[in-house]
C-alpha cells in the first residue's frame, strides 16, 4: 500500500472508531484499548501479530445476525504494523 493510500485507510479507521465510540456502553463494561510506538524483538512482534490476527478471526467466526439472543454488539479495531526507523 502506498503511503498516501495508507493515510486514507487509517483516517477512515479513525473516523469509524469515533463514530462507534459514541455508542459505547458505560464505564465498567468489559473492554480494552491501547496505543503503542515500541521497539521489540522480531520474534515477539511476529507472535503478537499472530495472536491478534487469531483473536480477530475468532470474533469474525463467532459473529451472528444483529440482535441475536445472547449476543453483544461489540467493536474491535486493530492496526499493527512495522514502522520506519525515522517515523
Amino acid at each position: 500500500m502506498t503511503p498516501a493510500a495508507s493515510a486514507l485507510y487509517y483516517q477512515a479507521i479513525a473516523g469509524e472508531m469515533v463514530r462507534r465510540a459514541t455508542g459505547r456502553r458505560g464505564v465498567g463494561v468489559k473492554g480494552t484499548s491501547s496505543d503503542a510506538d515500541l521497539w521489540v524483538p522480531r520474534e515477539v512482534w511476529e507472535e503478537v501479530v499472530d495472536r491478534v490476527t487469531s483473536a480477530m478471526l475468532d470474533l469474525h467466526r463467532a459473529a451472528a445476525a444483529p440482535r441475536t439472543a445472547g449476543t453483544l454488539r461489540v467493536s474491535a479495531t486493530t492496526a499493527l504494523f512495522e514502522m520506519c526507523d525515522t517515523a
